[in-house]
């Protein structure tokens, strides 16, 4: 089973035929990539494990604090550039273009979107685009301004992942399937450009063509090419996040450290957060030339902390955030709250509130 969540999930197998998972948090990704709905504490359920070649199956029994709301934003999207439009979307389907220089909503768009994975990218073109992903029903891109399809690709099934990896050159879409393969897409027509194997999570640097992978408890370095630069074993099951400076990465894992590299893969500083808290989101901020960090405790879903991390690995906390999901800016200067809200990193200070 792939976790393709920010937040910890454990497991361990009781018997060949059923499946323990232990919840730490808000979310549970199922085999058919759905999630319900839980508050804090920790929950204990058994499913089925597939026959071979089988659907997924849902999970059976409902959770002891399923969800009752489907209207709080659970997907922030940002694109790989700029401080200005982001999306957003309540649970499926409908999707919201946002606009921070204008402080408006630009459009609601009906999409393909399913809960349950990171299905959502925005492209920066002349008019955005809007990618979005589903377990069922593939990839469907469209245009942010006149909500018309631009392209579809019905193919693609059991997506996890659509990530932005566009460049100077040409807007591309990135798409992580359920088997880990990585499709390469052209942003504009949906067309195959390359198709890659053994990637289960992938994240993209704004600064330089680089890319950090994680397949099998190992994270790796991409050059643009898509060719190794190195490699490092993880002590999670799952990378959470990354982020890039124009000289260094830093990465968090499931239940461990952070951890800042060099290019060449040289380990500059890690600190670890306390029991039963996760970095599910990074950044660089090179204004004040230095990372910031949000923490989740998994026991409180909805209580975050962002940490600022300085060049030398020195961590202080700025603020206590109440939000159940955040997103930076790429330049992170503002975060995006799912109470919409959005706040200065430096400051602490609400810029807008978006709903």
């Amino acid at each position: 089973m792939q976790y393709d969540l920010e937040f910890l999930c454990r497991r361990k197998f009781q018997s060949p035929n059923r499946e323990s998972i232990f919840i730490h948090s808000h979310l549970f990704p199922n085999r058919k990539g759905r999630a319900p709905f839980v508050r804090p504490g920790v929950i204990e359920r058994t499913i089925p494990k597939p026959k071979k070649g089988g659907h997924p199956p849902q999970l059976k029994e409902h959770c002891r604090q399923p969800m009752t709301n489907k209207n709080i934003i659970h997907h922030i999207t940002v694109p790989h550039q700029g401080n200005d439009l982001f999306v957003t979307a309540e649970f499926e389907k409908n999707v919201s273009l946002w606009s921070l220089q204008d402080k408006a909503k630009l459009n609601d768009i009906n999409t393909v979107l399913s809960y349950g994975g990171n299905r959502l990218a925005i492209l920066l073109t002349s008019s955005p685009v809007i990618v979005a992903g589903s377990w069922d029903d593939g990839v469907q891109a469209y245009d942010g301004i006149s909500k018309n399809i631009l392209w579809t690709r019905n193919d693609l099934r059991e997506v996890q992942y659509v990530i932005d990896i566009s460049n100077q050159k040409l807007q591309r879409v990135g798409v992580i399937a359920e088997n880990n393969i990585f499709y390469l897409l052209n942003g504009e027509t949906g067309k195959e450009i390359e198709k890659i194997n053994k990637i289960e999570t992938l994240f993209r640097s704004p600064l330089m063509p680089f890319y950090l992978t994680s397949y099998k408890q190992k994270v790796s370095l991409l050059n643009p090419h898509f060719e190794l630069v190195w490699q490092k074993p993880m002590n999670s099951f799952s990378l959470l996040n990354a982020a890039f400076s124009e000289n260094q990465i830093v990465y968090s894992e499931a239940g461990g450290s952070v951890y800042c590299n060099d290019l060449s893969g040289n380990q500059i500083w890690f600190f670890k957060p306390e029991n039963d808290w996760h970095v599910i989101h990074l950044v660089w901020n090179p204004i004040s030339q230095s990372w910031f960090a949000v923490n989740k405790d998994c026991n409180s879903p909805d209580s975050l902390q962002l940490f600022e991390v300085k060049i030398n690995g020195d961590v202080r906390l700025k603020f206590d955030i109440k939000a159940y999901e955040v997103a930076f800016f790429p330049n992170g200067e503002y975060l995006i709250t799912s109470n919409g809200s959005i706040i200065s990193t430096c400051s602490g200070n609400v810029e807008w509130r978006f709903v």
